[in-house]
């Protein structure tokens, strides 16, 4: 039997998963040390709703900002497998968080012993849906998650609280 995991990103969409899947064994969220302090907020609610699901593994990531995006292999994922492979996992699901019009995104994990599962895709949620989602059951919206200091993360604007209309945009 698989070991299934939601691979947690404190985002809009990941955001979605644990309240919409049933079947899983832990919410894990790599922590590279550089998301924005509300991000931090949100994962300490999401800590407390699900105390007995939730890992989270710090993986002290330096500030590479100016390196090719190689950060969320080495400080995400590569971690998570480790963690796995420490607790005797051999065989694991790994739900993400991508949404319908991520569906390009979708691939086969690169080892053998982890399935790639993609439960919003499956049910055709875009981002406006997980947004929509949370509002409705939650009463917010958490940020986009995404390191503040990765020049990657264009068009986020982690300084600025959005409103809910900004939200629903």
């Amino acid at each position: 039997m698989s070991y299934k995991f939601i691979a947690f990103g404190a985002g809009q969409c990941s955001s979605v998963l644990p309240f919409i899947l049933n079947d899983y064994n832990k919410i894990i969220f790599a922590d590279t040390g550089w998301e924005h302090p509300l991000t931090y907020e949100w994962i300490e609610v999401v800590k407390k709703l699900f105390s007995e699901k939730f890992v989270h593994i710090k993986t002290n990531m330096p500030n590479i900002s100016t390196h090719p995006p190689i950060c969320t292999k080495e400080y995400k994922i590569l971690p998570i497998r480790r963690y796995l492979r420490s607790i005797g996992i051999d065989k694991a699901i790994k739900y993400l968080g991508y949404t319908f019009e991520e569906r390009n995104r979708i691939k086969n994990n690169d080892i053998l012993w982890i399935e790639n599962k993609y439960p919003l895709i499956k049910m055709k949620m875009t981002r406006k849906d997980c947004q929509k989602y949370l509002l409705d059951n939650l009463g917010f919206v958490p940020l986009r998650s995404g390191c503040t200091i990765c020049k990657y993360n264009k068009g986020i604007k982690f300084e600025k609280v959005l409103t809910l209309e900004e939200w629903i945009k």
